[in-house]
Order: structure tokens, then C-alpha cells, then sequence
């Protein structure tokens, strides 16, 4: 019993000691040198609106938002460069 209350009032604590950690990373580091594009949500990526929608539309509607040439994406799990050309 007692541990259980521990452990329940430690966990709001690691919550935001985690999602603190993500906000003060700085994005510019990372994102060096990138493709324009979204990775969509942590987990998914864009990958349920690939597979569920037409991947035709999904990459025609981001080389109008993003670039006609390149864009970088997250399907399946991975980050994902696409390039579009001939």
C-alpha cells in the first residue's frame, strides 16, 4: 500500500522531468542539414495516413506543402527521405 502511493506520487514528478528534457532540446541540432517535412506523431509518423489513405495523394499533398523535390517523413517506424523525380 504504502509503496503503491511511492510510486503514484513519484510519477508526475519523472512525467515532467522527461517532457522537460524533450522541450529544452534544441530542434535546430537535430534537424542539421534535413529535408523539409513532418515526422509526424512520436510513435505512428505518418504511416496510419499512408496506409489507410492512397500513397499517391499522401505524396503528392506533401510535395505541395513541403517540396517538389524532397521531403522527409516517418512511415513505419523510421524516418524516411522521399525523393520525387524522374
Amino acid at each position: 500500500m504504502e509503496l503503491t502511493l511511492l510510486l503514484l506520487s513519484l510519477a508526475p514528478l519523472i512525467l515532467l522531468l522527461v517532457i522537460s528534457i524533450f522541450a529544452l532540446k534544441d530542434p535546430s541540432h537535430s534537424a542539421k542539414n534535413l529535408p523539409p517535412g513532418s515526422l509526424g506523431w512520436p510513435i505512428f509518423g505518418e504511416t496510419l495516413e499512408f496506409l489507410f489513405g492512397k500513397p499517391e495523394k499522401f505524396v503528392f499533398d506533401r510535395m505541395k506543402k513541403h517540396s517538389s523535390a524532397i521531403f522527409k517523413t516517418k512511415i513505419l517506424g523510421e524516418k524516411t527521405v522521399v525523393l520525387c523525380g524522374p
